[in-house]
């Protein structure tokens, strides 16, 4: 039994079953958080699982200081936040769909390609 948030850095081939072992540690602990980080490779077995779970999901692109050029692939980031529970509502309250959680995402994302020297311009000129 381990104590506290967990982190998955798991090779893509692998994350069928992190993701069935994330599933069964959500359920068994639902007050802890999860942060998977993983290559953008085989997304087709795996990414929608974890879509629907994430509260956070973005991607570092490659050539930033922790991900060089040659790891060829994006990282692609999920974070799942603990589930909190709400007096008088029926069931656990989470983070995903919301409106901060979206613009979190891009600002996430954004400041990645930012420090990467990848500029972005929004409609008015901001970085």
């Amino acid at each position: 039994n381990l104590v506290g948030s967990r982190l998955w850095v798991m090779p893509p081939a692998a994350m069928e079953t992190a993701l069935e072992m994330f599933s069964e540690d959500r359920t068994a602990h639902p007050w802890n958080a999860h942060v998977f980080a993983v290559p953008r490779l085989m997304t087709h077995l795996w990414r929608k699982a974890l879509s629907k779970d994430a509260d956070l999901l973005f991607t570092v692109t490659n050539g930033n200081h922790f991900w060089t050029q040659t790891q060829h692939e994006p990282l692609l980031i999920a974070i799942v936040l603990p589930l909190s529970h709400v007096a008088g509502y029926r069931g656990p309250w989470t983070y995903r769909g919301g409106e901060e959680a979206g613009s979190l995402s891009v600002d996430l994302e954004r400041g990645f390609k930012v420090h990467a020297g990848k500029k972005l311009r929004g409609e008015s000129g901001e970085l």
